[in-house]
This record gives structure tokens, sequence and C-alpha cells, in this order.
């Protein structure tokens, strides 16, 4: 029917629940010439699709009659992924399609692959890092910052201390310190971004990692920018917050930090 029709049956057919609508919204979502058609037939698809359509609403955003769908489609993948427990399922038709799939649409893939984070969906998302397409490199550098789990840390931690590009090392940086407060040893993950952090701003983001973590040593560290004018401030609320979580085992440690806190500050 007419398109403004076709819309509203469409969103009737996602308010019923009607899955045996998939296959219909798989083909009007990748061949409709109207667009506001294809993305209505495209969200629907998110409300009905399961994980027997994934490797059909795979294919479509590979090959999507117009690349201004492939975020609507996106979305679309992410909401059935949350319908999905088995993550591998949720994965593997990604991992088909990324080779052969074109340079303007690995981006989505990779996106995608940082939902199930599988270990294979891991050594894809690496691989793309070292791609000669900029795209492809920043999606996957963007998609490894914000990996759900710290299995990334060292990839973030590499390109943090090489890339030439300004806004990927700080991409890096701000998701190595995110996965500390993950890790088992948040200390010693944080000495090692602080070395790499260059910019005041990164070094603020650092000392707030650090005012997560309850070890001596991290309280030694934040200690010496008491002085620094620039982080003085940050400086001071994480040894405040590190000192009150060490006064039941180290009273005494924690009121010097105190003092010293009171004596360096001004605000």
């Amino acid at each position: 029917g007419e398109p403004k029709v076709a819309v509203e049956a469409i969103a009737a057919l996602a308010d019923r629940g009607a899955t045996q609508a998939a296959a219909k919204l798989l083909k009007t979502a990748g061949s409709e010439n109207d667009q506001d058609v294809r993305l209505a037939a495209i969200r629907a698809l998110g409300e009905l699709a399961d994980k027997a359509d994934l490797t059909a609403l795979v294919a479509l955003a590979v090959n999507s009659k117009d690349t201004k769908d492939r975020s609507a489609i996106e979305q679309a993948l992410t909401a059935v992924f949350k319908r999905i427990k088995d993550k591998p399922s949720q994965a593997a038709p990604l991992l088909a399609a990324l080779p052969a799939a074109p340079a303007d649409a690995k981006p989505t893939l990779i996106r995608l692959l940082g939902r199930p984070a599988t270990p294979e969906a891991l050594q894809a998302v690496r691989a793309a890092a070292k791609d000669a397409n900029a795209d492809v490199v920043d999606a996957a550098i963007r998609t490894l910052a914000d990996w759900p789990d710290a299995s990334p840390a060292d990839d973030l931690l590499t390109i943090a201390g090489t890339s030439s590009n300004q806004v990927h090392k700080v991409l890096a940086l701000r998701g190595y310190v995110r996965m500390a407060g993950l890790s088992g040893n948040p200390t010693a993950m944080y000495v090692r971004a602080m070395e790499l952090a260059d910019r005041p701003d990164d070094k603020k983001l650092v000392l707030g990692g650090l005012a997560t973590a309850d070890s001596p040593q991290a309280l030694a560290i934040v200690e010496t920018y008491l002085k620094d004018e620039q982080l003085q401030t940050e400086a001071a609320l994480a040894a405040v917050q590190i000192a009150d979580r060490l006064r039941q085992n180290d009273p005494k440690r924690a009121r010097t930090t105190l003092e010293n806190v009171v004596t360096a500050v001004k605000d």
C-alpha cells in the first residue's frame, strides 16, 4: 500500500509481537524504495527477529539498500542480541560476514562484535585495529575501549603508548583506566596508565581511578601530586578517599595523609 499505510501496518505488527512477519520484514528492509518504510521494517525486526534471523539481519547490514540504514540495523541487531543468551551464536554471523564485507560496512560489524565479546570476536577486532582503512581502525579502537571486560587491556596500553593519533591515544587510555577498575590488581595498571598520560585531563582521569584503589602504593602515588597546581584538587580528593578505606587497618597512615592534604591544599 501507500508508504504511510505501510509504516503504520509494520508498527502494528511489531506491537502485536507478530514474529511470523520477520521474513516479510527482512525482504521489505532490503528492497523497499521508500526509506520510511525500510526504517520501519528495520525497527520492527529489532522487536520481532530471533536467533534464526541473525544471518539475514547481518547480511542486511553488509548489503543495505542505503548506507544511512546501517545505524538502524545496528540498533535492531543490538536489540535482538539482548534476547539471545548464547554469545557465540551472536558473534558467529558477524565473524562470518566480516572478511568479505565492504570497507564501509565493517565498522558496523566491528561495533556489534563488542556485544557478544567472545574471544573470537576480540581476535577479529584486534585484527581490525591494524587495518589499512582509517574508519575500520577507528571503529576497532573505540570497540576495544568499550569492551565489557578487561581482556583487551594490554592492546589498549599499546595503542595509548604508540599511536600517532591523539584521539585514539586518549580513547585507549580511558578504556585502559576503566578496565583497571575491573582487574584484580588495579594499582599496577594505574601506574602504567599514569606513565603514559601526558595531558592534565588524562592524569586527572587516572587519579580518579586511583581513588577507588585501597592500597598504600596507590596512596603514595596520589600524594606525589598534592603539590601539582593543575592536579592538586583531584589528587587531594583521591587521597582522602583512599585514606578513608585504609583507616581501619592503618589509622596512623590515614591521619598523616589527611594532615598532608590539609597542609597542601588551599581549597
